[in-house]
C-alpha cells in the first residue's frame, strides 16, 4: 500500500491547525522562536564553558594528589582530551561569531588569559609547597613534575596572547609568566621572528629544505 504524498497531507495538516486563526499560528511561531533560541543558547553557553575549562588544567595536578592518582593530569591531557577530541571533532560552527554585541561576554573571555595566569601561579607556589614538605618516591615527584609541566605548557600559549595586548600589565604578567617557564627570552625572540619572519638571514625563518632539528 502506498503512503500518500507528504505535501498534500502536510497542506491538510496546516489547514486543520490554522482553523482557530491567527493566533494558533503565533503560538506555532512561539514555540518555534523559543526552541531555535533554546538550541542556540546552549551551542553558545557549551562553547563558553568550553573555554572556562581550560582554567581546570592546572588544578589537575593537586587534584591527583588529593584522588592519589598521581599520573591523573597526564592520564587527562595525553589521553582523555585527544580521544574527545577525536570523537566530537573539529568545530566549524564559529559559536561566538559577533559576540561584540554582548560586552559581558567579550569582558569574560578577554579575562581568561588573566585568570588562567594567576590561576597557574598558585598551583606552582602550591607544588613547591607541597614538594618541599613531603617525602616523595622518584615515581610521585615525576608524575608531580608532568603534571605542572602540563600545565605550564599551556602557561607559554597564554602568555603569548598575553603579550600581544597594549595593557601594560597583561605584558608584565605575560614576562612574568614566561620567566617562571625558564623562557623570560621569550619576548624578545617572539617579537624579533615577527619582525624578521622570512628572512633566512636573520636565522627566524629556515632556508628551504631545511629539517626542523638542522634549525
Amino acid at each position: 500500500m502506498s503512503e500518500p504524498p507528504l505535501l498534500p497531507q502536510a497542506w491538510r495538516i496546516a489547514r486543520r491547525e490554522l482553523r482557530a486563526g491567527p493566533r494558533g499560528f503565533g503560538v506555532f511561531l512561539a514555540c518555534l522562536f523559543l526552541g531555535v533560541f533554546a538550541v542556540a543558547a546552549v551551542v553558545l553557553l557549551g562553547s563558553l564553558a568550553g573555554y572556562g575549562l581550560c582554567l581546570g588544567m592546572p588544578l589537575l595536578a593537586p587534584a591527583g594528589v588529593w584522588l592519589r592518582v598521581p599520573w591523573l593530569a597526564p592520564l587527562v591531557v595525553f589521553g582523555l582530551f585527544p580521544f574527545v577530541s577525536l570523537v566530537i571533532g573539529e568545530d566549524h560552527s564559529l559559536p561566538i561569531a559577533g559576540l561584540r554585541r554582548w560586552p559581558g561576554l567579550v569582558a569574560y573571555l578577554d579575562s581568561l588569559p588573566r585568570i588562567y595566569g594567576r590561576h597557574w601561579m598558585g598551583t606552582l607556589a602550591w607544588a613547591a609547597r607541597y614538594a618541599s614538605r613531603t617525602t616523595l618516591s622518584g615515581t610521585h615527584l615525576a608524575a608531580l613534575t608532568v603534571s605542572v609541566g602540563s600545565g605550564s605548557a599551556a602557561a607559554i600559549c597564554t602568555a603569548h596572547e598575553l603579550m600581544h595586548r597594549r595593557s601594560k600589565a597583561d605584558v608584565l604578567l605575560a614576562r612574568l609568566m614566561t620567566a617562571l617557564c625558564l623562557y623570560g627570552h621569550m619576548l624578545v625572540e617572539h617579537f624579533q621572528h615577527h619582525a624578521t619572519v622570512g628572512d633566512v638571514a636573520a636565522g627566524s625563518t629556515a632556508p628551504r629544505g631545511m629539517s626542523i632539528s638542522t634549525l
